[in-house]
């Protein structure tokens, strides 16, 4: 598969991306659909989104760190760097 989705210019949108976005968006409108359920508020969904989305880039780029430590290891402020 093609790693990237749209190509304008410089500006690149890659599947993986994609594929994230709509499964965030999936699960928004699951957990929306199933808040009375669950007995939350429209606000107590959205904190759960952000939560969930901030824990889901934290997590994964805490894993990508550790698993290639080689990387980083002389210049640690290529950690903190998300967009490489």
């Amino acid at each position: 598969m093609y790693p990237i989705a749209l190509q304008i210019g410089s500006f690149s949108i890659r599947w993986y991306g994609v594929m994230a976005a709509l499964g965030l968006l999936a699960a928004t409108v699951i957990l929306n659909c199933n808040r009375k359920y669950l007995n939350m508020s429209k606000d107590q969904c959205s904190n759960a989104i952000m939560v969930a989305l901030i824990a889901g880039v934290l997590g994964a780029r805490i894993f990508y760190v550790v698993q290639f430590f080689d990387l980083y290891r002389n210049n640690l402020f290529e950690i903190v760097r998300i967009d490489r």
